[in-house]
């Protein structure tokens, strides 16, 4: 059975399908011949998959090539919302519709109870307390089976794991750095608490800051960046923030409202948009500086391609303004969503790269959602802001420029 898969830079595995996966595939396939699934296979319904932690979405896509002939569901899902694109366009490229495979964006697992073969290829990162979450609750019912692969130092730790949640361990393959577990639930236990495991057992630790004379105080997760300290592109931004008087500290947001409103004639829109702000780090102190009495009309509408990233900024806004989620993973493949609650008076992106590629289609989205008048701030590394700078179009003029430890703020208005 041949495969054409298209892989990312920006994800897992980017130059190869990694070897975990492939022996977790050799695995599947030998059970599969030895008839271990033929329980599954002559059950009424669907076959419903999870692929958890998808990535390109090789592991569901061969499960369900694998089992062709047999009503099969398979549902991969991923925190990344680029893993669901890259997911998506590898089913079609290796002949499955959406009718077979659906992607989502979303943690290990959203509560879903119908899943009857789990396939995972766990990520390390993820942390003890995610990969336990994640074992306990694999196998909804008796007849489920789950097909992990740990890497050689969880091995153990995922092996006492499989035990303490009372499932049977069927098969343990070791490669050189990869161990496979094949495990069902035993008949007489139960599966409890299978709504969805954020906050519980994401959190991190607790990271208490102080920017430019504010204190912040916010939770950290699990598989989500920036949970140590602020972060140099952060630190930028609000250096940048406070040069422009775009907070309270400096009496500038007031101004520049003033300067939209009357520029738009009145129409200025209260709502502002961040993305790939990481854990929600500098929303947190633009609200904060902005104060109590500006920030309940509108809300902050948070986007980005990690759906952990995003949940931790909203459980760290939570009590100082109404937010918004909307996965996407970049400011134009998800223009019409964000464009629903906008256009914005203003707008800050901190993403952790861009592809050059990508800058022209950045421009000519904030043309769309930025208001007239509207402020656009990013934080970028030196390099790769100032490639963004000088693909700068028409109707946009610089507004600021600072540098900081490797990163560069940039603030533009719209005309």
């Amino acid at each position: 059975m041949e495969f054409n898969f298209a892989l990312s830079r920006e994800l897992f595995s980017s130059a190869e399908i990694d070897t975990g996966t492939v022996l977790l595939l050799k695995v599947f396939s030998e059970e599969l011949d030895k008839g271990l699934l033929r329980e599954l296979q002559n059950r009424k319904g669907p076959l419903h998959i999870l692929d958890a932690g998808s990535g390109c979405g090789v592991i569901g896509i061969c499960a369900a090539r694998a089992l062709e002939g047999i009503d099969v569901r398979t549902i991969s899902t991923d925190r990344d919302e680029l893993a669901g694109i890259f997911t998506g366009y590898n089913a079609r490229q290796n002949g499955l519709g959406s009718e077979n495979l659906s992607t989502h964006t979303s943690t290990l697992f959203n509560g879903d109870r119908d899943r009857d073969l789990i396939l995972c290829n766990i990520p390390a990162k993820a942390g003890k307390p995610v990969l336990e979450d994640f074992i306990r609750r694999a196998c909804p019912h008796s007849e489920a089976l789950a097909f992990i692969v740990a890497v050689k130092p969880l091995a153990d730790f995922t092996r006492s794991t499989i035990a303490a949640a009372e499932a049977e361990i069927l098969r343990e393959t070791a490669g050189p750095g990869h161990t496979v577990f094949v495990f069902r639930r035993g008949r007489a236990a139960s599966v409890t608490g299978e709504g969805e495991a954020f906050p519980g057992v994401y959190r991190r630790q607790r990271l208490e800051t102080e920017l430019e004379g504010c204190a912040l105080g916010m939770d950290t997760f699990h598989g989500a960046p920036g949970f140590g300290d602020p972060g140099a592109a952060v630190l930028a931004a609000v250096k940048l923030s406070c040069k422009l008087g775009l907070n309270t500290a400096s009496g500038g947001e007031a101004g520049l409202k003033d300067s939209i409103e009357g520029a738009s004639a009145g129409k200025f829109h209260a709502n502002r948009l961040f993305h790939e702000t990481e854990q929600g780090c500098y929303p947190l102190w633009f609200y904060k500086t902005l104060g109590p009495e500006k920030t309940q009309n509108g809300k902050a509408i948070l986007s980005g391609r990690n759906i952990l990233a995003l949940k931790a900024a909203e459980y760290n806004l939570e009590n100082t303004v109404n937010t918004v989620l909307i996965p996407t993973a970049d400011l134009d493949s998800a223009k019409g969503a964000l464009l629903g609650e906008g256009p914005y008076s203003f707008i800050a992106a901190l993403p952790e790269s861009m592809p050059r590629e990508s800058i022209p289609s950045h421009w000519e989205a904030l043309t769309v959602l930025l208001q007239a008048q509207g402020v656009f701030l990013t934080s970028l590394p030196s390099f790769l802001a100032e490639q963004f700078d000088r693909a700068k179009i028409p109707g946009f003029t610089r507004l600021g420029n600072l540098r900081s430890k490797g990163f560069r703020a940039l603030a533009y208005r719209k005309a």
